[in-house]
């Protein structure tokens, strides 16, 4: 059973909730956010449009972005083992998606900045399989997968691959929009 979680409630704040004691804490109260990220004792919220660090010990959200070089709509962070991020972004919405890679202990400049041919909105799902391929849902129905290690260099030039299974809905696809991203057991 997890010790602790995190549960953001729009319009209320976060919401650290302990199952095991039934104890609820209230953090960052008033605060609308849309994202939720917590990584080696490191918390991370994304107001309307970037991604800012969470102080829990003072529920409060830093003023400034945490990715200050990053164009302003940040969608997405993943985590690598090494302590790295993966930032989905883009310039404006619908407009092509951009991962940018930070190394560990450095979210102020990103070492490597990759684009690719995708649409992107705020709310694009996106996930780290445990292979290290980053996967994103856009719009459309179209699956991205990116492969950072390409011939085993890492960061190297990677490579995206791209799926589309906006056909699987028809006429409904530009209503239908993917919520999450998992890995199963199978990898």
């Amino acid at each position: 059973v997890p010790r602790d979680l995190g549960v953001e409630i729009d319009g209320y704040g976060l919401r650290k909730i302990n199952p095991v004691q039934a104890l609820f804490h209230a953090g960052a109260a008033g605060t609308s956010f849309r994202g939720l990220w917590a990584n080696g004792g490191r918390y991370f919220v994304r107001s309307f449009f970037d991604i800012r660090r969470f102080d829990p010990k003072t529920d409060k959200i830093s003023d400034q972005p945490d990715f200050p070089d990053a164009p302003v709509r940040q969608a997405n962070i993943v985590f690598e083992p090494s302590g790295a991020i993966w930032l989905l972004c883009t310039e404006s919405e619908y407009s092509t998606g951009m991962l940018r890679r930070y190394p560990p202990g450095n979210t102020h400049t990103a070492e490597k900045v990759y684009e690719f041919d995708a649409s992107l909105n705020l709310f694009d799902p996106m996930l780290r399989t445990d292979d290290g391929k980053i996967w994103i849902v856009v719009n459309k129905g179209r699956l991205v997968r990116f492969d950072p290690e390409v011939s085993g260099q890492a960061p190297a030039n990677g490579r995206f691959d791209y799926f589309d299974f906006g056909h699987l809905f028809g006429e409904k696809i530009n209503a239908v929009r993917a919520l999450s991203l998992a890995q199963d057991g199978n990898g």
